[in-house]
């Protein structure tokens, strides 16, 4: 598996740095086996969104103030050290707070290619457009772009987890509901298979749907090689008591043979936790958002066995090693990744010149509107002495 820690954003000279560490864990024992650290150094944030056997898509984004500028999509093997910097797509390339975008990565093994799925949706107050949907393959290094139909009545669903995952051929996203009548669908599992480009929805347990309150979250996940989701509850007339359930999806095609894999139960001090890997060992990795770290808990003894990282914000998915892109990837010291890191840095440069260019305009027109109210308010002022003198003059 591969974890993400970012180790925090700094001012500095008026301006935000991310610094992240990325490391590849055990999946038995969450033992960190290496450091991974990318060749172009900390400009601007590479955030993993998805991962396939073995292969890391990643997002090369600048955050500020109105929204996050994407700028590259990059494919990594880490074991390999192998990089491919894909072209940009056609459409919309950008997160903000009105665009929600996700990536994902997946294996076609009819064609033997890898692609990869940008989904971009659009908001409208609380109502999404059609999303826009375009694929990238390896085999002809090219994006095209989704043709199909389809009557969207979803929004994404990232609050616990962003990363999109891949099994059985298909990239898959928890989306929410905006159908606000449905409430025992509020959320579901959207899937977009690669090989016939059919978009197509999942629901989720009939447990989850059961105990479905407005607060309940989850996700989904791949356990076994199999679409898993974790749903969490209340536990009726126990203050603070927290129940997550895993679920896996026994057959693929048929939504009913969800079944029960795993109960986890919280104790009190163990609050604001959620499971998000479940190791070979029997224990589950977990976030605990009330202390910002990632530790180990023991489903048995419901006791947290150490390993504990710390960080202001986490991403892990999971991880094998293989030789994908040993034939089309290039290497960390090429001179194609010296290139990119030179128009990373450019790129980086005109978007804080930019920056700074709103914000003097947005600081003169401030001044500007500042002066028109002080214009305004002397205008009205002289209006209302003028008509008092002539007042004054008819007594």
């Amino acid at each position: 598996m591969v974890f993400e820690r970012d180790c925090g954003n700094f001012p500095f000279g008026g301006e935000y740095y991310d610094y992240s560490c990325h490391s590849l864990q055990c999946s038995e024992t969450f033992e960190e086996r290496k450091r991974l650290r990318f060749p172009t150094g900390c400009i601007g944030h590479f955030s993993v969104k998805s991962s396939c056997n073995g292969v890391l898509c990643l997002l090369r984004s600048h955050d500020y103030v109105a929204s996050c500028y994407s700028y590259a999509i990059i494919l990594w093997n880490p074991s390999i050290n192998k990089f491919k910097i894909l072209p940009k797509p056609h459409g919309q390339f950008q997160s903000s707070s009105d665009v929600d975008l996700s990536l994902g990565i997946g294996f076609v093994p009819q064609t033997n290619d890898y692609k990869v799925v940008s989904l971009s949706m659009t908001r409208n107050s609380d109502v999404f457009y059609r999303p826009q949907i375009e694929m990238y393959s390896l085999n002809t290094d090219s994006w095209t772009t989704w043709t199909g139909t389809y009557d969207v009545q979803w929004m994404l669903h990232g609050e616990t987890t962003d990363a999109p995952v891949s099994v059985n051929g298909a990239v898959h996203w928890t989306a929410r509901k905006t159908n606000t009548h449905d409430d025992d669908l509020q959320l579901l599992i959207v899937s977009f298979h690669l090989a016939d480009e059919v978009l197509r929805e999942i629901c989720p347990p009939e447990y989850h749907r059961a105990y479905f309150n407005g607060r309940n979250d989850g996700f989904t996940s791949v356990i076994h090689e199999k679409l898993a989701f974790t749903s969490d509850h209340g536990v009726p007339g126990l203050y603070g008591q927290e129940v997550w359930e895993i679920w896996l999806l026994e057959d693929y095609d048929n939504d009913e043979s969800w079944t029960k894999f795993r109960t986890i139960t919280w104790v009190p001090t163990c609050r604001y936790m959620v499971p998000l890997l479940f190791l070979d060992n029997g224990e589950f990795v977990v976030l605990d958002s009330w202390k910002n770290r990632l530790v180990v808990f023991d489903p048995k003894t419901r006791q947290i066995v150490g390993k504990v990282m710390h960080g202001t914000g986490f991403e892990v998915v999971t991880y094998t090693q293989s030789l994908v892109l040993l034939n089309e990837g290039i290497d960390a010291s090429s001179a194609e990744m010296s290139s990119f890191a030179k128009e990373l840095k450019e790129f980086e440069n005109e978007k804080r010149e930019e920056e700074k260019r709103e914000r003097v305009e947005k600081r003169r027109k401030e001044e500007e509107e500042k002066e028109l109210v002080h214009i305004a308010r002397r205008v009205i002022k002289g209006v209302m002495e003028f008509f008092k003198k002539r007042r004054d003059s008819y007594i």
